[in-house]
């Protein structure tokens, strides 16, 4: 539903699954429900969740979700801006 391959896109649709697949513990729902809050695409854009649910993905271990998390610390996006935290990531 968030491209449109082979539906009709429908961005909101895809958040509210992703959200669902979340709660059984899919990370790359996690990852784009992530994204989704992230840049506002199907939902409201809101930088403290994006990086609540990147956290849950990094701590499952995925690389990915490492990234991102440093990212959010590196340029303050829903964290207090965090050189040496963004650096930890960046090395797991």
């Amino acid at each position: 539903f968030m491209n449109g391959t082979g539906v009709a896109q429908d961005p909101e649709n895809a958040v509210r699954l992703f959200s669902k697949a979340v709660k059984l513990g899919s990370i790359g729902s996690m990852l784009a429900l992530g994204d989704c809050y992230e840049r506002g695409v199907g939902i409201r854009r809101d930088l403290s969740m994006a990086f609540t649910t990147y956290q849950l993905a990094a701590e499952r271990g995925d690389p990915r979700a490492m990234l991102r998390i440093g990212e959010c610390y590196e340029q303050a996006k829903g964290v207090e801006k965090d050189g040496e935290r963004a650096f930890e990531y960046y090395q797991k």
